[in-house]
Parts: C-alpha cells; sequence; structure tokens
C-alpha cells in the first residue's frame, strides 16, 4: 500500500515541475518547463512560437552566479524590464534556434513558426442590419497571446474591430482584414475556413 501512494506522490510532483510558474495574464495557465543541465527554459508553448507574436521566455539557472549569453537565429530578442535572463521572443522565421551559452558550453533550443490560426468571421444580425467581427477560435491562444490575437478590417485607412453593413450588401462587400500584434504592427490574413 505505502508503494502506491509514494508512487502517486512521485507523480504530482513531476506534474508541478512540468506546469512551471502561473502566467500572470492567463488565469489557470502556467509555463512549461524544459530542463537543462544548468537551467531550465520557461516558455508559454515548449516547441512553437507563432510568428510576429510575442512570447515571453524565462531563464531559470541553476546555479545563481552563472552568466547566460543569448542569441537566435530565425527571431528576435527583446528585453524584458530589468532581468538580463527574461525577454520577450518574437520568431519571424519557420524554425527558430535559442541558444544559451554558459560557462563555454553552449545549449541550443529548437522551435518551430507557424503562423497563427486564421480567425473566424463572426455575422451578428441587428434588424435590417449585420455586425461582423472577427475572432481567434483557439480559446488557449487567446488567453495565453491576448494582444497578438486582436483582428479587425482595413476600412477608409483606419483599423476598426467591428463593422455595421445592412444584409442586403453583406455578401457583395469585402474588407481587407488584419492582425494587430502585441507590438501593434499590422499584419494581414485570411480567413478560417
Amino acid at each position: 500500500m505505502s508503494i502506491l501512494l509514494l508512487t502517486i506522490g512521485c507523480q504530482n510532483k513531476s506534474l508541478e515541475k512540468a506546469m512551471g510558474i502561473p502566467i500572470e495574464h492567463a488565469e489557470g495557465y502556467y509555463t512549461t518547463v524544459e530542463s537543462f543541465e544548468l537551467f531550465d527554459i520557461h516558455t508559454w508553448t515548449h516547441d512553437t512560437l507563432f510568428r510576429y507574436c510575442g512570447h515571453e521566455i524565462l531563464i531559470v539557472p541553476k546555479d545563481s552566479l552563472d552568466v547566460f549569453e543569448i542569441s537566435t537565429s530565425g527571431a528576435s530578442i527583446i528585453p524584458y524590464q530589468n532581468n538580463s535572463n527574461q525577454f520577450v521572443l518574437t520568431a519571424t522565421d519557420s524554425i527558430v534556434f535559442l541558444n544559451v551559452k554558459v560557462n563555454n558550453k553552449t545549449v541550443t533550443k529548437r522551435f518551430i513558426s507557424p503562423r497563427l490560426p486564421a480567425p473566424t468571421l463572426i455575422r451578428s444580425t441587428i434588424g435590417d442590419s449585420a455586425v461582423l467581427t472577427l475572432r481567434q477560435d483557439n480559446s488557449r491562444l487567446r488567453d495565453l497571446l491576448p494582444k497578438d490575437c486582436r483582428y479587425g478590417f482595413g476600412l477608409r485607412d483606419q483599423f476598426v474591430y467591428e463593422v455595421k453593413v445592412s444584409n442586403s450588401t453583406l455578401d457583395s462587400i469585402k474588407f481587407p482584414i488584419a492582425r494587430k500584434n502585441y507590438l501593434n504592427k499590422y499584419y494581414p490574413v485570411s480567413l478560417s475556413q
């Protein structure tokens, strides 16, 4: 009987380790943790960095005296506040390599970098009009990347989050749609089928 209790305790402990630390802006979500010899890497997704999105990365040294040098290919690094081991990694290519050098030893972590899934067009009918909005259907991505899941329409040189049109012209109107990322830059997107 005590062996069974020990096994359950170990499973719970490893699950807590894998979950990492709570993500401040996404209630109920935890960082994923990948452990290396000299440090742990905390990310929001363990193997995927979506293109042109801001992913916070935290490197936790196992020895606080170790000094890290960080470089990437396929992504850019933006410092995060005053912690040299915490930064935002913005993926731009299909494969991203994060290189962490410590004590003359380099560890390389590989991520894939797809585009975010396309948004869905939502139509709400109000009398003889329709209100059009766009939504990212993946709720996990909406929670983890709220500043990267903002979609809108290009309308008269403006970016608007909703458009009101008459029902009679609804099918003939085509608005360019875009995504606004965490740096408030716009990227054209297509609709989910």
